[in-house]
């Protein structure tokens, strides 16, 4: 039985499976208030996951994110010593979830699931997943298969406001597309816009779910919408004069959703 991808905040197998690595936040990937930002935690996400694949050159360089989660028990802070441990957690036939949990020296703790969309580098379509993989990372994944549905609402909330959004050539990745980690920058941009505390302070991401439809290419065209519900602001990147609040929209039409808890 299949079951979600990227939901699920599961425990790590066996020590052979587990690959730790370390980092420390720069100043590059933290907030005005010295937090590690969603962006920078996609950053170290793609690092760990490429430290883990090193050596097994048959795995190959083409993954794209489809689905994330990112759970912020404690936000990590700039100039901390963060300790990663990453595995891979789940797999289907085209795609591999991978947990990773974050540790900091100074109390920071989050913990992370996402789902990688196995690519083939020249065409951009998904590929079965190598044997070699399968044999060097993922054995204990085998039992878990995780399928590659995405659940957010393509109905724009009828009072979201419209946040213009440029795109930079700084933005592209290895595939020419925009990296994924520009949905966490695009989730704090709405949530710095939209969610602040009584006393006019900025909240912060506590609970973040990133879901990933297709790929923003250098030429595109595209601004954010964001409503706040509750304790949450809501994201829909919207590929400009595709619709705007109250609209039902085609998933080709929003490459980028976001679902972010704040506190």
């Amino acid at each position: 039985m299949r079951r979600p991808a990227a939901t699920t905040i599961s425990d790590p197998p066996p020590a052979p499976w587990v690959h730790v690595g370390s980092r420390r936040v720069y100043a590059g990937d933290v907030s005005a208030h010295h937090r590690l930002r969603l962006d920078g935690v996609a950053r170290l996400l793609q690092d760990v996951a490429g430290d883990d694949l090193e050596g097994h050159e048959d795995i190959g360089p083409g993954w794209v994110v489809r689905r994330c989660l990112v759970v912020v028990d404690e936000p990590a802070r700039l100039r901390e010593h963060l300790q990663l441990t990453t595995w891979c957690s789940g797999v289907g036939r085209r795609w591999a979830e991978r947990r990773t949990s974050l540790r900091g020296d100074r109390g920071a703790h989050l913990e992370t699931v996402t789902l990688w969309v196995h690519v083939d580098l020249a065409t951009g379509r998904p590929q079965a997943l190598s044997p070699g993989f399968l044999a060097a990372v993922a054995p204990e994944a085998r039992q878990h298969e995780v399928s590659a549905r995405l659940d957010h609402d393509l109905t724009v909330d009828p009072a979201a406001v419209r946040l213009p959004w440029t795109l930079r050539y700084a933005d592209l990745d290895v595939l020419g597309h925009v990296n994924n980690a520009l949905g966490g920058a695009m989730a704090e941009e709405a949530v710095a816009a939209l969610a602040t505390r009584g006393d006019g302070r900025p909240r912060r991401p506590v609970r973040a779910e990133l879901e990933y439809r297709s790929a923003i290419d250098p030429d595109d065209a595209v601004e954010v919408l964001a409503a706040p519900v509750g304790d949450q602001v809501r994201v829909w990147v919207v590929r400009s004069g595709a619709g705007g609040p109250g609209d039902a929209l085609p998933g080709d039409a929003v490459p980028i959703t976001a679902v972010v808890t704040t506190a």
